[in-house]
């Protein structure tokens, strides 16, 4: 096929020139869990940020905290540090600073600021707010620059900081609890609680609501006036209107944004939401409940290589993922802890992702063993906009960041040998359909598939693939998001 003539002169063009610099070193879709209080069964309770396996729900210890107290959505990956931000205590200083953490758990010290709810946007500044501050600082959002100085976001104009409710004072201390800095709108985005004292697009209600912020094009201000939206998750119960409490923000798929809620009652509801970051419409991702324990609803995030957003559920410490349009107790596929000792609104999951989203590779495990064997199961859904166009499934064993761009478009792998690998064996009983056409539907399955032993040698390394998309002139229209695979021993 034409196409795969064209792929392997593309690899061998991009290894002449050199193309590999220095590698992420954190792997794409990882997720971690940041909490005052991990409770692993059999082990020490200990607050710290742990690396969560999305499919089986194991934890690994990435770096414990000095003290116990943590602050709430103070922690995310800065793909311009490359590093785990997070604002928390370490080491023997005992004051909470603003923290650059490593793939191995070393850290350094970006700014001794305080910022929670933060949001990198990807060129060094880092959002968040002073949440307990008085009025106007907690109605304010700042920022640390690349150089880790701190600074006020302005207002239209940029003569004086934006404020929430255009400053005029209310009753609560802590009204935005997630933020997200969305590139294509190159809009900040805050999710309010919904408490009947924090005002949502109008007077206080119980409703979660939305700011969205469009930004100049160096971040520092607003280019035009925030807009509002709200929706009423939980509505009453027994004649009560139910709390609404945001968990979380997170990229979704289809350019879309990720909202979780936790509500003060039980009952199935919508606490998963969907945010149109052009229109700021929102609508339900995912319907949770009922079951019991479904108000312990702790922290939410979106999962690209499951296709999930995942939750830990509290009451019961059960991991559950959720595919849009779902509904009840979604996937349990992992405890975490004694039921009742961990999990909770106070906790924080993300997700290691380029700034953005249009996740469009999915699969079914992160890890196969080399002794052993095994398979990776993947889906490659762009979209109907893309249906009958070429398929092609690439690798890399030397990560996906920085990546290339060839043609146009950036193709999230590292290229090497596996990369050529991967072209020349597409479609073989190791890299099953990774070749071929798009249904009508603009999805297709593939799997990579490598027998016990044959993978010897190779242990302790991660393999990376993206799917690349073609129109009938094989020109480059479609570009997935990397999938890893661990290859344990």
């Amino acid at each position: 096929m034409n196409s795969m003539l064209y792929l392997r002169s593309l690899t061998a063009a991009a290894l002449a020139a050199g193309v590999l610099s220095a590698q992420s070193q954190f792997d794409f879709g990882s997720v971690y869990l940041m909490s005052s209080y991990h409770a692993p069964a059999g082990g020490t309770p200990y607050p710290g940020i742990a690396r969560v396996d999305p499919v089986d729900g194991g934890v690994t210890p990435l770096v414990q905290f000095n003290t116990g107290s943590v602050p709430a959505a103070s922690a995310a990956y800065d793909p311009y540090r490359d590093r785990i931000v997070a604002y928390c205590g370490l080491g023997t200083t005992l004051a909470p600073a603003l923290y650059a953490i490593d793939a191995a758990g070393s850290w350094t010290t970006i700014a001794s600021t305080y910022l929670v709810r933060i949001a990198p946007r990807g060129d060094g500044k880092i959002y968040g707010y002073k949440a307990g501050a008085g009025h106007p600082t907690v109605q304010e959002v700042y920022y640390v620059d690349a150089a880790g100085q701190e600074q006020v976001l302005l207002d239209v104009g940029g003569a004086s900081p934006w404020r929430l409710n255009d400053g005029v004072p209310f009753n609560d201390n802590d009204p935005i609890r997630a933020m997200i800095y969305e590139p294509s709108e190159n809009a900040l985005f805050l999710a309010l609680m919904g408490s009947n004292l924090v005002p949502d697009c109008g007077a206080p209600s119980f409703d979660v609501s939305i700011r969205k912020l469009p930004l100049t094009a160096d971040g520092t201000a607003l280019r035009a006036p925030a807009s509002c939206n709200d929706y009423d998750v939980g509505g009453t119960v027994s004649g009560l209107p139910v709390f609404e409490t945001p968990v979380g923000f997170s990229y979704g798929p289809g350019h879309q944004l990720v909202l979780g809620v936790h509500t003060s009652a039980s009952g199935a509801m919508p606490r998963i939401l969907r945010v149109d970051p052009v229109t700021t419409t929102i609508t339900p991702f995912a319907t949770y409940g009922p079951f019991y324990g479904d108000v312990n609803f702790g922290c939410c995030a979106y999962c690209p290589l499951t296709g999930e957003a995942l939750v830990l559920e509290g009451g019961n410490d059960v991991w559950r993922g959720f595919t849009p349009g779902s509904s009840g107790g979604g996937r349990a596929f992992g405890s975490y802890g004694s039921p009742g000792f961990g999990g909770g609104p106070g906790d924080t999951l993300f997700v290691v992702t380029p700034i953005g989203n249009g996740f469009s590779l999915t699969a079914d495990a992160t890890s196969l063993s080399v002794a052993n064997g095994g398979a990776q199961n993947l889906d490659f859904h762009p979209g109907v906009a893309f249906a009958n166009h070429i398929h092609l499934i690439v690798g890399s064993l030397s990560g996906w960041a920085p990546g290339f761009t060839f043609a146009g478009a950036h193709i999230p792998l590292n290229l090497d040998w596996y990369s050529d690998f991967t072209l020349n064996a597409a479609n073989s009983a190791f890299l099953v359909g990774t070749l071929g056409f798009l249904d009508t539907n603009g999805t297709a399955a593939a799997q990579v598939n490598y027998p016990a032993g044959i993978l010897v040698g190779l242990q302790g390394l991660t393999m990376q693939h993206a799917a690349i998309a073609f129109d009938g002139t094989l020109a480059i229209v479609h570009v997935s998001n990397p999938v890893a695979l661990h290859l344990l021993p």
